[in-house]
């Protein structure tokens, strides 16, 4: 990040997935002496862990209230409160405070804005005020790589569930980076059809990608180097990584592998045994295989699995040598 920052607004998916690890983000600029307006909707901010009191006053915290939408529930103002099937109108009512955010970015005049892929349009308003934009991503590497450039979203070349189970073509280095057949229907879905926004998720990232002026990975190029020069040469813009520290085995974790759970557990030197649900997950249980510091569980093909394989995953990875990293 540039050291002649001053002020930063930041402006997260409201997903605990991703509001956390912006938040941890505003802390290391706040650590820098940057003054950082952290951006969501009253509830949320409510339920956000509290700041260091060293940090306090260099950490805004925004409150947008939400605009009511026809089928969002009172009081949902996260992924959390709702079901997967109704976060389409969580997306709906986040598009509605454009307006507003905007009057905060005016009011405020930062030196830049930063955003989640979900928020498409927040480049396109700093730009309104000649403001540079920096896309944080709440997923690996890897995963934009595998998802892959503004061009490949909007060719809508890969339509079918099979498309999303093999490595890409555009990946031009060995990779096990891909779905399983049981996450492959509804990733195809997500990335290709619009919803109640009258936009998809891939879409979305597409506008992001296309608006900002520079891309922020939560890795290092020690652990992801290959995938984040590949991203600078999809996007054809700066990517900059974020730094994890080391991971000598300690202990193990048992997870659904979201990114920010497999930092958390690499910073502590854990070993990971990986049980992927959705979205991301699939994608990064693969990458920690490819590294050789995870097990994935073993899966039926349609998903399914046992209590058996759990309990035979974590003797591997915790008892026998063959688990060692």
């Amino acid at each position: 990040m540039d050291a002649n920052y001053q002020q930063v607004v930041v402006l997260p998916w409201f997903a605990f997935g991703h509001m956390l690890p912006f938040l941890e983000f505003s802390k290391r600029l706040a650590t820098n002496g940057i003054h950082v307006h952290f951006v969501s909707s009253p509830k949320n901010i409510q339920r956000l862990p509290t700041i260091p009191d060293d940090l306090a006053r260099l950490i805004n915290l925004v409150q947008i209230p939400l605009p009511s939408v026809e089928g969002l529930p009172d009081n949902a103002e996260a992924t959390i409160d709702l079901p997967l099937e109704q976060v389409q109108y969580l997306k709906k009512a986040y598009d509605g405070i454009q307006g507003s955010f905007e009057k905060v970015v005016g009011q405020i005049l930062p030196d830049l804005v930063v955003c989640d892929f979900i928020s498409c349009w927040v480049p396109e308003t700093a730009a309104k005020f000649g403001i540079p934009s920096a896309f944080l991503s709440a997923f690996s590497a890897a995963t934009l790589a595998f998802i892959g450039p503004p061009t490949e979203l909007r060719s809508n070349s890969r339509v079918k569930e099979d498309d999303f189970q093999v490595v890409p073509d555009w990946i031009p280095f060995p990779s096990t980076v891909a779905y399983p057949s049981f996450q492959a229907k509804r990733i195809c879905h997500n990335i290709n059809i619009p919803d109640v926004t009258g936009k998809s998720s891939g879409e979305r990232l597409a506008i992001t990608l296309e608006g900002c002026s520079f891309i922020l990975v939560r890795g290092c190029r020690e652990f992801e180097g290959e995938y984040i020069n590949l991203l600078h040469k999809l996007y054809q813009k700066p990517v900059i990584p974020l730094e994890i520290l080391d991971h000598p085995a300690i202990g193990g974790c048992v997870f659904h592998s979201g990114w920010g759970s497999i930092i958390e557990s690499l910073f502590y030197g854990h070993n990971l045994i990986l049980l992927p649900m959705m979205a991301d997950q699939g994608l990064n249980a693969k990458l920690m295989v490819e590294k050789g510091i995870g097990l994935e569980v073993e899966r039926n093909v349609d998903g399914s699995f046992t209590r058996t394989a759990i309990a035979r995953s974590i003797r591997l990875v915790m008892f026998e040598q063959e688990g060692s990293p």
